[in-house]
Parts: structure tokens; C-alpha cells; sequence
């Protein structure tokens, strides 16, 4: 899978559904984007939102297309893409920073959303940062400025 692809596909989940999702459900998505890091139970969404557990879970789910926790995870992976991107930090750190209790469930869940490891996809990332940005050829090589 194309690193950016993938990262383009879970950026359009993530920005879509906010919009698209009665004002009902905005104080979770709220909770999860400041909550992120932390542990995050279905319960604490579904009080955010006034509504008992199994009320929410349906709703939640018929409306975003997936079950609140899986939400929870692709947008702690969608967090985990920019963080890969954008620093050298060890992968261990970012699984930490976007609230994943372990780097297996991290790692187990990044391959199934994104299709690759992460530290494959940070690879990737960087290479084609630095053909885009004519400081290497696909190759390898570097281009002449």
C-alpha cells in the first residue's frame, strides 16, 4: 500500500465525519480528539453524549459506519501518521503519545488500518519527502540543485 494513500484514506475518515454526524454525537468526537492520549471508555463517550452505552453504540455505529472503539483506534492512528512524519521520535514514544497501552496493540493495529509497519511507513514517508522535495532521486541518489 502507497504510505500516502493510506494516510490520505484515514485523513478523509477522520475529516468527514465530523461534519457529516448529527450535532448528537459532536460532544464524543470531542472527548476522543482531547482524550486521545488517554484511556478511553465507550461509557465516557456515551455520557459525553447524554445517552446510556448501548443507545450510543448503535447510534454511533450506524452513523459513523464504525463502532466507537474502532474510531477510537483509526483516529489514534491518524495521529500516529503525523507524529511519524514529522519527528525522529522512537516509535515505542508515539504509540505511547497516541494512547495505545502497548506497541503490539499499536503495531497490530497499524498494520490492519494502514497495511504496513510503522516503521516501514516512516520509511516510506521520508523517502518520498525527500524525492518530492528534489533531495533524492527515487533511486536514491541525490539530485543536483
Amino acid at each position: 500500500i502507497n504510505h500516502t494513500c493510506a494516510g490520505q484514506r484515514l485523513d478523509r475518515f477522520v475529516a468527514k465525519a465530523a461534519p457529516l454526524l448529527p450535532p448528537a454525537l459532536e460532544p464524543a468526537l470531542l472527548y476522543v480528539s482531547q482524550h486521545y492520549a488517554e484511556e478511553i471508555l465507550v461509557e465516557q463517550m456515551a455520557r459525553s453524549c447524554m445517552m446510556s452505552e448501548s443507545h450510543f453504540r448503535r447510534m454511533f455505529t450506524t452513523l459513523v459506519g464504525v463502532a466507537p472503539l474502532e474510531y477510537i483506534n483509526r483516529y489514534r492512528i491518524h495521529r500516529s501518521l503525523n507524529l511519524l512524519r514529522s519527528t525522529s521520535e522512537p516509535i515505542q514514544n508515539i504509540a505511547a503519545r497516541t494512547g495505545f497501552p502497548s506497541i503490539t496493540t499499536f503495531n497490530r493495529n497499524f498494520q490492519r488500518c494502514v497495511g504496513q509497519s510503522p516503521s516501514a511507513w516512516r520509511k516510506n514517508a521520508q523517502k518520498a519527502h525527500e524525492w518530492a522535495c528534489g533531495e533524492k532521486q527515487p533511486d536514491g541518489r541525490f539530485a543536483r540543485k
